[in-house]
């Protein structure tokens, strides 16, 4: 009898039972070292029956040592893998060959319970008795797994650390930079405070001195009680009326300036009627104005409804038409049309005074900006167009200025449509 060695039949991958030992208990010894192996180790058939299972194999995948005897191999898969490992066992029988399963790929069994195991196969052909059977050797690697995994978690919480620490960084440097403007800005509104202050004690001594001097006259003609005397009573007392007022619209500003310097100017959107606001407009600015009339001339769609803030609006609206008044001539004529583009109003408000430099357009919202009136006898502290812009800003509009066709100025509004 030739030696299992010399068998032709023996090829690559494929070894006998008793290949290299002479020992006479080598049945035996080959049967305890498989069942003593830590790992699970489980044979096959060709048909794919299992012949023999260790218990370590048994303990594996939840079974009672024998319960697996004559199963199908494919009891021990996943469902959707049984049919195609089928075919893939059948083509190992024909051409074994001693290798690993899965590559980088994490393979699983099938539990008694359901539940997947994911398990590490090595695999080999054995030729007995002329018949070929598979021999699987199957680790569990559950422990592994879950090692790596929290390796994984691990580094993920790592990279997460990371990036909360270039957030807290980037944070660090955003506010250190809200601080630095925030510091700027106090700085910016002291000196803005400091300026309304010294402006305003110039322009109030104006008519505060009207006021004083024209008292005094009045306390003079009361006495002489003459028709003439009545007649520049009435004048004076006039005069005086119109210096209350203006001492009122310089007050009123003032107070407003200090509100935008301190971040106060905040809206409410609501939807707002144009025309009601423009009429509101003309009542506030026909209250504050006495020795001016204005000849309105509105061309605004019926209807038209605005996203804005009324109260705001109303107020930077009665700012242009003071503005309108107090640079024009007697007939002054301020006209207010609109137009829709896109979604946005542009409302135009155009007067007939005696227009505008083109080269100081970037210069009159400036606060305490008066240009060429600085020295005039106009009253006036320049922050009514600064108090206007701020105004549609709060609302999220634009505002701007530019020569007006009719030969005037024109400001220009844009505030969304509803």
């Amino acid at each position: 009898m030739p030696r299992p060695s010399d068998d032709p039949t023996n090829s690559p991958g494929q070894q006998s039972l008793k290949d290299g030992f002479d020992a006479p208990n080598l049945d035996f010894l080959l049967k305890a070292v498989a069942e003593q192996s830590p790992n699970g180790v489980i044979v096959v058939d060709d048909d794919g029956s299992v012949v023999w299972a260790n218990q370590s194999l048994c303990n594996i995948f939840g079974y009672q040592r024998g319960e697996l005897h004559g199963k199908p191999l494919e009891n021990l898969l996943p469902e959707h893998l049984r049919a195609t490992h089928e075919k893939l066992r059948k083509g190992f029988t024909a051409a074994p060959k001693s290798r690993g399963m899965g590559g980088n790929q994490v393979l699983f069994g099938r539990h008694r319970d359901g539940h997947d195991v994911p398990i590490e196969i090595g695999l080999t052909g054995i030729l007995h008795d002329d018949k070929v059977f598979s021999a699987a050797y199957v680790t569990d690697i559950t422990e592994r797994l879950s090692q790596s995994d929290e390796l994984q978690r691990h580094r993920r919480n790592l990279k997460e650390l990371e990036i909360q620490h270039r957030n807290l960084e980037d944070l660090v440097r955003e506010r250190t930079e809200d601080l630095r403007l925030a510091l700027s800005s106090t700085q910016s509104n002291v000196k803005l405070l400091n300026d309304v202050m010294s402006t305003l004690s110039h322009e109030i001594r104006t008519p505060l001195n009207t006021i004083i001097g024209y008292a005094e006259l009045l306390d003079l003609l009361h006495a002489d009680g003459t028709p003439e005397s009545g007649r520049m009573l009435r004048d004076y007392a006039k005069f005086i009326l119109d210096a209350g007022v203006n001492l009122i619209g310089l007050t009123q500003k003032a107070t407003n300036m200090t509100m935008v310097s301190t971040g106060k100017v905040a809206s409410a959107i609501e939807q707002i009627d144009l025309l009601e606001v423009l009429d509101m407009a003309r009542q506030r600015n026909e209250r504050l104005k006495t020795d001016h009339l204005i000849d309105y001339r509105f061309q605004i769609p019926e209807g038209l409804k605005l996203r804005g803030n009324t109260d705001l609006l109303v107020r930077a609206l009665a700012l242009l038409f003071e503005n309108s008044a107090k640079y024009s001539d007697k007939d002054c004529q301020v006209g207010v049309s609109a137009e829709v583009r896109g979604g946005m109003c542009h409302i135009r408000i155009d007067d007939n005074g005696p227009g505008l430099d083109p080269a100081d357009v970037h210069r009159v919202f400036e606060p305490f900006e008066r240009l060429i009136y600085k020295h005039s006898d106009i009253s006036g502290v320049g922050l009514g167009l600064t108090l206007a812009r701020t105004y549609v800003d709060a609302m999220g509009g634009r505002i701007g200025i530019e020569q007006s066709p009719a030969g005037g100025v024109r400001v220009w509004i844009e505030l969304p449509v509803v």
